[in-house]
């Protein structure tokens, strides 16, 4: 019988000089790999469930439905995934990747998938015009080129992240003919600057019955960062609120929340309200990476950034409201930021949007008023260090502080030695870090926290945390693989917190194609 080919969006995946990697270096790399782009899906809101894919040893290929918007996959996908090169690797520097997005009609069958259009696609990632303009800027982490097809689609669509001017022309050549192609890499920004990361972790929050009352910032996969003299009636709310995400495909329904935690504010110190949502966040919101300020420097650069739009509010070229600050002094608890150098719009200032680092991306405060200057709107910022005294789950959630060595430290009677470099089991870690993350207990950060508590401290001290909990599992899963006998140690804690359940003990079966010796 004939098999009908079915139109779909083609993305392919090719990661820099793969073969100079060694079989085990490679198999990590792969697992990371399909880790990085599970995550960037979900922040560009498409179901990584919806999109077959299949594994290319160096890289990867994933079929896309046809209703997904192409301006979606170049102007929300790939920033995704270049905002997570971004973000530090456990096991060192992310692979460099170069980038396809092409359409067209695509033939499946048992064996996997081909057609005219999918040569095109490995044609376009493999081309040399491609590999030279990622050999020629050694700080890009990727490059893109699409093809004709989709280039007519996206630059057509009024994307604010998508001009046609960031696209140069580039004739590539396959087996047939000299296809015409378009580059958009080193030289170009993926995201526009000043912003980082996609701010899938901003909410609108507002009245069941519709009036916005004003944004915040979501924290962790439960709680919801905001100031408490935006929510009427305060901590006797009755009503509750509504939030909407933006990191949520458009359209997506509005989650219940409830007052959890209230500090009113007063001069010079805390205002902060934390709502409980009632619901799962959509898919596509993520939490938000935070870290402390410190002590700030005079002049140092923050970015108070929107990706929400409001009531009558004017957004920028690229579609969010951003302002570029320089700190100026600080004072009881808050941080009163000066020169604007970058402005989108006045309304940026508004209480409860989060203001990021502009070199790690970190969220390092929230604003809780603004004042009038000579040289324009002023937000003022309460830091990340000052909420963490009034919610101590945030703490939580900030990246580990390595102790001072003790000069004279306690004598130990044992300490973990880690496996020799090189030996650590990769073959299926992915799939078994997925089916665990998956546990009712992880999928929380305070439940992650808690197992994370439980294992032998020198195990617990070496974990990398990261907010999107696939990221945290498959680092906590990892982490305990390079112990002799971490892995049992993290599965017996799961055990007593979970029980005998039928998910664990498919765990424990996958558990036993792992090397753990």
């Amino acid at each position: 019988m004939l098999i009908q080919p079915v139109y779909w969006s083609i993305f392919v995946v090719d990661v820099e000089g793969s073969g100079k990697r060694t079989n085990p270096e490679k198999l990590r790399m792969r697992d990371d790999l399909y880790g990085a782009l599970m995550v960037a899906f979900a922040r560009a809101g498409i179901p990584w469930d919806d999109c077959p894919a299949e594994d290319r040893g160096d890289g990867a290929y994933v079929l896309i439905p046809a209703h997904v918007p192409k301006p979606v996959l170049a102007g929300a996908l790939v920033p995704a995934l270049d905002a997570i090169l971004a973000e530090p690797r456990a096991s060192g520097q992310w692979p460099r990747l170069r980038l396809s997005l092409h359409a067209g009609e695509v033939t499946q069958d048992q064996e996997g998938s081909s057609g005219r259009d999918v040569d095109l696609a490995f044609a376009l990632a493999d081309a040399e015009p491609v590999r030279q303009a990622l050999r020629e800027d050694l700080t890009a982490r990727l490059v893109l080129v699409v093809s004709e097809t989709f280039f007519s689609a996206i630059t057509h669509s009024g994307h604010p992240g998508l001009r046609e001017g960031d696209f140069r022309p580039t004739p590539i050549s396959t087996k047939q003919a000299a296809e015409p192609a378009w580059i958009r890499g080193p030289g170009t920004p993926v995201m526009p600057a000043p912003l980082i990361g996609d701010l899938a972790w901003q909410v609108r929050i507002r009245l069941p019955s519709g009036p916005v009352c004003g944004p915040g910032i979501l924290a962790t996969e439960q709680f919801v960062l905001t100031c408490a003299h935006l929510i009427p009636g305060g901590r006797e709310s009755r009503h509750g609120v509504a939030v909407d995400f933006a990191g949520a495909p458009a359209g997506s329904a509005s989650q219940l929340a409830e007052v959890d935690t209230w500090v009113a504010r007063t001069p010079g110190g805390v205002d902060l309200a934390v709502l409980r949502l009632n619901a799962p966040v959509p898919l596509g919101a993520q939490p938000a990476r935070v870290a402390r300020l410190g002590q700030p420097s005079p002049g140092r650069r923050v970015t108070v950034c929107a990706a929400i739009p409001w009531p009558a509010e004017v957004v920028g070229p690229d579609g969010v409201a951003y302002e570029t600050v320089r700190l100026r002094h600080s004072g009881d608890g808050e941080i009163q930021t000066g020169t604007t150098t970058r402005r989108c719009c006045a309304a940026d200032c508004r209480p409860g949007t989060a203001v990021a680092d502009d070199t790690s991306g970190h969220v390092i405060g929230m604003v809780v008023d603004s004042e009038e200057r000579t040289d324009g709107t002023c937000p003022v910022i309460i830091p990340v260090d000052a909420l963490v005294q009034r919610w101590a789950p945030l703490g939580s959630l900030l990246p580990a502080q390595h102790p001072r060595a003790d000069p004279h430290p306690p004598a130990t009677p044992h300490l973990s030695t880690p496996r020799p470099a090189g030996t650590r089991p990769v073959t299926g870690v992915l799939r078994f870090a997925l089916e665990v993350a998956d546990l009712p207990t992880l999928r929380t950060g305070a439940g992650r926290d808690q197992v994370i508590g439980q294992l032998r401290p020198d195990i617990a001290a070496l974990v990398p945390r990261h907010t999107e909990r696939r990221f945290d599992v498959l680092s906590l899963v990892r982490t305990c693989l390079d112990y002799p006998g971490g892995l049992d140690e993290m599965l017996a804690v799961l055990q007593t917190l979970e029980g005998d359940s039928v998910q664990l003990r498919r765990i424990m079966e996958l558990r036993a194609n792992l090397e753990d010796s």
